[in-house]
């Protein structure tokens, strides 16, 4: 995900975006939308993946004919965006809790960008109910999705799903230089070579078409000023397919809602330009394109390879890009005080993070099992580390200080909560690391607070972290993206040991971190690191100020 969008969700009345980068750190007040952020990226992300087709949503239209028997007329389908279940719960519960309280809207935006895709939900309060009533979902953990947009940057298009109208608007840029327009001036060409005729002296144009041909390339030159637009029935002509096997399916129903979307109106898309020419006189360029690409002899109509493939494309991009985005979300948390964790205890952090670390299966001498070992001596926790497991369901985790006698084992209870907390992040980020080795587009983790209950210089040494980790990838496979994340912090001393590694890193190697600054009620501010890791601009009050003012108090 390379930037996500809020409108009226909670302290974001105002549309707001976030372009995230590889290591972003989110800093300010308490209340001021960090939390806000994590929680609507997590929400969005869980409804483009998981969402299904309900079939309590579908409505059969019907009506009396002449005879007063029951005549089909149609189905009328509004999905639902769900504000509970989502992975890591981000607790928001209802509409009315997600909803911006000083908006005078009766809407939440969702958007985000998947490399050159962008996918846009609309998520409503009301809807009208099957006796025609007004409902209103603000005290309601599902509200309907009033419309969707998809927009390619490649192809120059988009897919518009009103639901409140039951309207598919299909948008392409059919001008000069366009994608659409060089396609079809590469199937120009493809036309050519079907249309040539052997004759003795050699390969020449048939008449009538080479006059079809220079029609139509007239028409290009004239009017490729021009965009593409129409609509066409949401339900009949998009989702008919996919409502009949949704109903064969029954109670069993899986089908996943933006996959479906995706597979059906993107598809749809191609379909509808491809068969629009022949019915819209007006517009010249499609029309004499059919008249083109229509085979006289056969019959084929070759015009729906090559304008269905304009939009194939996006919907193949924009299901890889949904399938491969991941999310791994590291809370804060407290520390179990207890020498054995019970692996079947949901709430026990610890005991949660030795079980996924645990089922990976990491081995000893494994990178990420080094890798937990490195950074357990660089916060002087100790050298290594050995797990006991009790029956299968319950855990010692005990630290071993010296390696040379591997005999003296401490609890890691006894090591303070300051080390207890790092051994969880450390577990954690090497269970993601493990899982995801090889991965082509490796995961976002998000972090609150990784700084709770740490020493100043350790505070500092979580940026040098999570470079490390982010790294991680790109040395196994230098085409890969790296282990992004995003931070909610509240430390000067994390921030400013970034600004340290940016001063020191070669200069042939991009800045991985980027700050956001959070005020509520304003506008989240970047940051901006020049090459000396000075920052261009400045923070609020609150943040780097607070110690000098407070120095300057004693003085």
């Amino acid at each position: 995900m390379d930037s996500i969008t809020f409108k009226n969700f909670r302290q974001f009345k105002d549309e707001t975006t976030f372009e995230l980068k590889n290591i972003n750190i989110l800093v300010g007040k308490n209340n001021s939308g960090k939390s806000t952020l994590t929680k609507g990226l997590r929400l969005y992300l869980d409804n483009l993946k998981n969402l299904k087709i309900n079939l309590a949503d579908i409505h059969t239209t019907k009506a009396k004919d002449e005879s007063g028997k029951d005549m089909y007329i149609g189905r009328r389908y509004t999905p639902f965006f769900r504000m509970v279940n989502a992975f890591n719960n981000p607790h928001l519960g209802t509409y009315g809790r997600a909803f911006s309280k000083e908006s005078k809207d009766d809407y939440i935006l969702f958007s985000a960008r998947f490399g050159h895709i962008v996918i846009e939900t609309i998520v409503s309060r009301y809807y009208r109910g099957d006796d025609g009533n007004i409902v209103d979902c603000f005290n309601k953990s599902s509200a309907p999705i009033s419309q969707i947009t998809i927009s390619d940057d490649n192809m120059a298009s988009r897919c518009i799903l009103n639901f409140e109208k039951h309207i598919q608007t299909i948008e392409i840029d059919a001008r000069e230089n366009s994608v659409l327009y060089k396609v079809w001036e590469k199937n120009i060409e493809e036309i050519q070579s079907r249309y040539r005729r052997i004759r003795p002296d050699g390969y020449i144009w048939d008449e009538t078409d080479k006059w079809r041909i220079d029609r139509f390339n007239l028409y290009l030159s004239v009017k490729h000023k021009e965009f593409i637009k129409f609509e066409i029935d949401l339900l009949h002509d998009t989702f008919e397919g996919s409502i009949d096997d949704a109903f064969d399916c029954g109670s069993d129903c899986s089908f996943y809602l933006y996959p479906t979307l995706l597979k059906y109106a993107l598809y749809n898309c191609g379909e509808s330009l491809a068969f629009y020419y022949h019915i819209c006189e007006e517009n010249s360029m499609l029309h004499e394109l059919g008249n083109v690409m229509e085979d006289q002899e056969t019959g084929t109509d070759y015009s729906h390879d090559f304008l269905e493939d304009v939009f194939t494309k996006t919907r193949d991009d924009l299901t890889h890009f949904i399938n491969q985005a991941q999310v791994e979300y590291i809370e804060a948390h407290s520390v179990t005080h207890s020498i054995v964790y019970n692996g079947s205890d949901k709430n026990d952090y610890m005991a949660q993070t030795i079980l996924h670390y645990l089922n990976e299966n990491i081995r000893e001498n494994d990178p990420e099992k080094e890798f937990v070992e490195d950074w357990m001596m660089k916060y002087d926790i100790g050298e290594d580390f050995e797990i006991e497991s009790i029956g299968g369901e319950c855990y010692k985790l005990g630290i071993i200080e010296d390696v040379d006698h591997p005999e003296n084992i401490t609890p890691l209870l006894d090591k303070g909560v300051g080390s207890n907390q790092i051994m969880i992040l450390l577990l954690q980020l090497a269970t993601i690391m493990h899982k995801n080795r090889g991965a082509s587009v490796p995961p976002m983790v998000i972090i609150e607070e990784p700084e709770q209950n740490l020493h100043p210089k350790l505070q500092s040494c979580l940026a040098d972290l999570f470079r490390e980790v982010y790294l991680y990838p790109l040395k196994q496979n230098k085409n890969s993206r790296g282990i992004s994340f995003i931070i909610e912090t509240h430390s000067e001393y994390l921030v400013r040991k970034s600004q340290v590694l940016v001063a020191k890193r070669e200069q042939t190697d991009a800045n991985p971190f980027t700050v956001f600054y959070m005020e509520k009620g304003k506008e989240p501010r970047e940051i901006r690191y020049q090459d000396s890791g000075v920052f261009y601009d400045d923070f609020g009050e609150g943040f780097y100020d607070e110690a000098i003012s407070l120095t300057e108090e004693i003085v």
